[in-house]
């Protein structure tokens, strides 16, 4: 039997990754291809995407990862 994918399924098949290396002190975007330093303590920035992953629980990834993007330049973080 066929089924058609509707584009959440995409989205979960093709999704990406916000990474947070606590070693380099940087975070990596893999939808969006970036990568920054961070300028604020690791944990903050852990405890604001654990936030906003709770907050956000249906997003898709690519406006998920730039939410948090933005979130952590908005704060002089990145």
């Amino acid at each position: 039997m066929r089924n058609e994918i509707n584009s959440n399924d995409l989205e979960r098949v093709t999704g990406g990754t916000v990474y947070l290396n606590e070693m380099r002190n940087m975070c990596g975007f893999d939808t969006l291809g970036e990568k920054y330093e961070l300028k604020c303590k690791f944990s903050d920035a852990r405890n604001t995407l654990f936030s906003l992953m709770a907050k956000y629980p249906d997003m898709g990834e690519r406006q998920f990862d730039t939410l948090v993007r933005d979130t952590y330049r908005s704060n002089g973080w990145i």
